[in-house]
């Protein structure tokens, strides 16, 4: 770093505040902090896109980055990445780093976690009650509560990757069926509001996602694998929704997605669902979704 000009920083700075941005868009568990969610967005979309001699200087950039945001241990891990690598070398990696993480909550972990919550040893742990539960209810991706609001028995999202595409539209609308659900949620981004009037929303979503780790920790503490983040919770819906009946399409809508292979292909089991859905998809969004086409099927639902 020392040799590096000041010039020469502050273009590594600007290039990386971009990579920075991208990550939080496009990666899968958008979580600065976590190494191996940084590096498997790295290198399967930054190494697959560019020539060795770019992606070693996005790398760089990016790292530089993340450091400075204190995220010491994801730009160690960044920098170590080779800057080739065969495409089946990057998808077992990214198969191993994923799998630590669960696509699916059992039903006796749900119960023990928002038991113990409930019980609010930590600052965070009422938000986190009702942002896991909400997950689970709705489908959300996390980082779009930040944005999402009820507009009478309707959440209305703005979609998180509207770009390139992957999205139905701008917005998705849910039609919240259970009175019950609905109360849960105008508690929770109520609470959520206020969260974000003394820290802003990514310091509220990283104390929850902080607060989540710790109590995976002491609930489970021999489990290396499938460590429940806020993320399994959209995961677990799918499941629920497959589960439920409803169709491709309507599964998309209820996501954001734009095709009907994207829930398919990487999110939760229909063997994983349970009960049924609280929520309906819009029919005018159900209708802006495309069937896949036949030859990229891949029906991952069973």
């Amino acid at each position: 770093m020392s040799q590096r000009t000041e010039r020469t920083v502050a273009d590594y700075r600007e290039k990386g505040r971009s990579l920075l941005d991208r990550f939080l868009r496009e990666a899968a568990y958008p979580d600065p902090a976590d190494a191996g969610a940084v590096v498997d967005w790295a290198t399967t979309t930054l190494r697959e896109a560019y020539s060795p001699a770019t992606f070693r200087y996005y790398k760089a950039a990016f790292a530089l980055v993340l450091e400075e945001a204190g995220h010491g241990l994801s730009a160690e891990a960044l920098r170590g990445t080779q800057n080739t690598g065969n495409s089946s070398t990057r998808r077992t990696k990214t198969r191993r780093t994923s799998a630590k993480k669960a696509k699916k909550v059992h039903p006796d972990d749900a119960r023990k976690l928002l038991n113990y919550l409930e019980q609010g040893r930590g600052a965070w742990d009422r938000l986190l009650a009702q942002w896991f539960a909400a997950g689970l209810f709705t489908g959300l991706r996390p980082t779009e509560w930040a944005n999402a609001r009820l507009d009478g028995e309707t959440l209305v999202v703005a979609n998180a990757k509207n770009t390139g595409g992957r999205s139905h539209g701008p917005e998705r609308h849910l039609h919240i069926t259970d009175p019950e659900v609905r109360k849960l949620l105008w508690a929770f981004l109520d609470n959520l509001n206020l969260a974000v009037q003394s820290e802003s929303f990514d310091r509220a979503y990283k104390h929850c996602r902080v607060r989540l780790y710790q109590v995976g920790l002491v609930l489970w503490p021999r489990r290396q694998r499938n460590r429940i983040t806020l993320y399994s919770t959209r995961h677990q819906f799918t499941a629920d929704a497959k589960h439920s009946g409803l169709s491709g399409k309507e599964i998309a809508a209820l996501m954001g997605h734009r095709v009907t292979e994207t829930h398919k292909a990487h999110y939760g089991r229909r063997q994983a669902g349970r009960g049924q859905v609280q929520v309906a998809a819009d029919p005018a969004e159900t209708e802006r979704v495309e069937q896949s086409p036949e030859h990229l099927r891949f029906d991952r639902s069973k």
